[in-house]
């Protein structure tokens, strides 16, 4: 199981080296019906191992079916779920970060928040901004890149800050969006 995840996560990196190669480039969106809760399930199996130490919370109520790029998906939620495993490096506090998705009406909806330190007030509006980095080691695309695939799915993606001082990231889908 473990080899599996790992050849997933080599091919993930090879498709992300080819979009820092081409940013520029359009954005193709293949949609397909996708299972949600298993999609985040293998994203919280790959990073129980991880070097961060972190706690992530998952836990499926409804079976979700829904129509888009799980490919893309994947990249979004594993691009947000590291991030959030590096804003622990600054806390010494429990970490964790908490995943929910759900179904609701005619969109999909997936939630990642942290107990982190939290995204500075005056980075807010520019942490969207291709190759804005806070990080030493950042390139900066990679928050600019989860926006682009959620907008070309016809969604939208927020963040806020939570009662627990980190971030959380609102992900909105649409249902059966043409693209």
């Amino acid at each position: 199981n473990l080899l599996k995840i790992s050849y997933s996560e080599i091919e993930r990196l090879n498709r992300i080296t080819e979009q820092f190669l081409s940013v520029s480039r359009k954005l193709e969106i293949k949609q397909q019906p996708a299972d949600i809760n298993r999609l985040i399930k293998n994203i919280v199996n790959l990073f129980s191992s991880n070097k961060y130490g972190v706690h992530i919370k998952f836990d499926p109520q409804d079976e979700i079916t829904f129509l888009l790029d799980e490919k893309l998906l994947k990249q979004v939620i594993i691009n947000l779920v590291k991030n959030a495993s590096e804003a622990f490096e600054q806390v010494e506090d429990k970490n964790e970060i908490v995943i929910n998705a759900i179904k609701q009406k005619h969109k999909l909806i997936i939630c990642i928040s942290d107990n982190g330190c939290g995204i500075p007030k005056e980075d807010l509006t520019r942490i969207w901004d291709l190759y804005f980095t806070t990080k030493e080691s950042g390139s900066g695309i990679g928050l600019s890149v989860c926006k682009r695939i959620i907008e070309g799915h016809g969604g939208r993606i927020t963040i806020k800050k939570t009662d627990r001082n980190g971030s959380e990231f609102r992900i909105e889908l649409p249902e059966n969006q043409e693209n």
